[in-house]
């Protein structure tokens, strides 16, 4: 399993990450500075809200899942103070405000809605919001994968387009691989706010019964969302890691990224190595420096045992931090589970809105 995965790195990751270096170093010295807990998962309360503008497909036949496309605009914005002093990287006024958004091109979000076909119509029906792995641009992989599975079951899905991928490609692109740390970054907490706001715009709607799911980088931001929100969601994490940096600088991603230029641009080569300061900056984004989610026993994770991408004892992590919570762990590596493992994912979805419906209401609405 481990070797289709490395061979499936070397066909898929042309092109290498962080071919443009570490982005703002300035902001990389705010993220080795701060404390973590306070860094930069701020509560959804502060999140804006948004509206969406819909456009529809054709009406689908009865036994057919309805699709709409959306489009709104991003609510990121990240806002520090640099530390002032006489440094000599050229430190702003300690009076001064960063203010971080998304670059102006790709600002625009879309999501695609799939709703269940009227022949599987119920009353409050579930609705899960999936995220993109590394690398997944575009709704087709998930919306055939997952969500149309899902809506066989009567449940919902919103699939979110992650700033940087496909429609959502920087201009002059050909890969949405990111071009530097401070990108990923950006891309990571963009998505996560994007889906707060996502979220409490579906309950306005009505959407009463809400979760949150995504494979590999999307089963990390699952539970990071699902610790930010204040209200217990259903969530399936499968095959997530606790953090970027083991993916980044243990697993087979490693291999692809830019190391000669991370070395030769790297702000803090007095302190680190780049393999060391990429560890350091990533661990900014380590689950355990989240407060505990409403509800971790409504989460559920799936593990691949033989997976080159995600160490297992990340994965583990996740599980140890959700008290209650299920881990099942599936014989697979990572691109395997892809591919083998859908059910699986499916499943698990299914029992994390079981195990929501457990907690809210002792065990009505099942699935």
């Amino acid at each position: 399993m481990r070797t289709i995965d490395k061979l499936y790195v070397s066909l898929a990751n042309r092109k290498p990450f962080f071919s443009h270096g570490w982005g703002d170093p300035q902001l990389l010295e705010h993220i080795l500075s701060t404390d973590p807990l306070r860094l930069n998962h701020g509560p959804a309360a502060k999140v804006p809200s948004i509206e969406i503008d819909w456009s529809s497909e054709p009406t689908p036949a009865a036994d057919r899942p309805s699709h709409q496309i959306g489009r709104f605009q991003s609510p990121f914005r990240y806002e520090w103070s640099p530390r002032g002093g006489g440094s000599n990287r050229g430190a702003r006024s300690k009076n001064e405000r960063i203010v971080h958004t998304l670059p102006e091109p790709i600002q625009e979000a879309r999501i695609q809605l799939i709703l269940p076909p009227l022949s599987k119509k119920v009353e409050n029906p579930p609705l899960v919001l999936h995220f993109a792995a590394t690398g997944d641009e575009g709704f087709a992989r998930r919306r055939m994968a997952l969500a149309e599975p899902l809506s066989k079951l009567g449940i919902a899905s919103a699939i979110l387009e992650n700033p940087f991928y496909g429609s959502r490609r920087m201009p002059g692109r050909d890969s949405s691989n990111s071009a530097t740390v401070q990108e990923l970054l950006q891309m990571s907490r963009a998505a996560q706010d994007e889906a707060l706001a996502l979220l409490r715009y579906f309950h306005t709607m009505g959407f009463r019964r809400l979760g949150v799911t995504g494979v590999s980088m999307g089963g990390y931001m699952a539970l990071a969302v699902s610790a930010r929100h204040p209200e217990p969601l259903a969530v399936a994490a499968c095959i997530p890691s606790h953090s970027a940096s083991p993916v980044y600088t243990e697993g087979i991603l490693s291999s692809c990224c830019d190391w000669q230029t991370l070395e030769r641009t790297n702000p803090f080569a007095d302190r680190y190595s780049a393999r060391e300061l990429l560890g350091h900056v990533l661990d900014a984004s380590d689950l355990r420096h989240l407060a505990p989610p409403p509800a971790p026993e409504t989460c559920v994770i799936v593990g691949g045992r033989r997976d080159a991408y995600i160490p297992a004892y990340s994965t583990a992590i996740t599980h140890n931090l959700r008290p209650g919570s299920q881990l099942h762990w599936i014989d697979m590596g990572h691109v395997t589970s892809f591919i083998l493992g859908r059910g699986a994912f499916v499943n698990a979805i299914r029992e994390s809105f079981q195990r929501l419906d457990s907690y809210t209401n002792g065990g009505g609405q099942s699935l």
